[in-house]
């Protein structure tokens, strides 16, 4: 890198955000200028050029969104060249993998519809990103699907916090989905649109 840094990061605006996401793997030099807060500009600027492509989704940064968006690589597994972009769940996942890691509610619901790990559970999924799914079995009627992580992560910070504090944490998560469901709705908006584009122009 013998040009100046300023330079440099003109440069990286002028590329795709995919380009981008590949430039920071190269060596550790170019991923300590491009995952730093500084270059979040950068960032901004490839994406801006794609029509129609939402911002990150809330909590997730602009090098996490390029990866999400254009990186086809499974999340848990690194199985390349996967398609499949869940946009509620900000993940991708491989056919072995959706599997594994999005669940359904029976997989975290006890028998026992009085216990406190029912309530528990209860409470939690309406603190993460669900959604409704056709059950694959013969009986007939939906049920609440989501991913495995979503829920650990969530149940464990509930049950750190204290007393005092868990309903103002209730109320940050659902104005966070909120915001999320909106984002994942115009993600698929411009997913819509690229399908559209390709066919036109094959």
């Amino acid at each position: 890198m013998n040009l100046p840094l300023e330079l440099w990061l003109e440069v990286f605006k002028l590329l795709h955000p995919s380009d981008l996401l590949r430039l920071s793997r190269t060596n550790l030099q170019f991923r300590s200028v491009l995952m730093s807060r500084s270059s979040e500009i950068v960032w901004r600027a490839t994406r801006s050029d794609i029509p129609k492509l939402p911002g990150p989704p809330p909590g997730l940064s602009e090098p996490a969104w390029a990866n999400l968006a254009f990186d086809s690589t499974c999340h848990f597994c690194s199985r390349t060249g996967i398609r499949r972009i869940d946009f509620l769940f900000r993940v991708r996942t491989c056919g072995a993998c959706t599997e594994k890691q999005i669940i359904s509610d029976a997989a975290v619901f006890p028998k026992n519809e009085n216990s406190k790990e029912y309530f528990l559970a209860s409470r939690i999924l309406f603190l993460i990103p669900t959604r409704m799914k056709k059950r694959r079995e013969r009986t007939t009627g939906e049920h609440t699907v989501f991913l495995r992580r979503d829920f650990e992560q969530a149940r464990d910070h509930y049950l750190n916090l204290p007393e005092g504090e868990k309903e103002s944490y209730i109320e940050r998560r659902c104005s966070y989905l909120e915001a999320l469901k909106k984002h994942a709705a115009d993600c698929q908006t411009w997913a819509t649109y690229m399908k559209s584009v390709k066919r036109e122009n094959p």
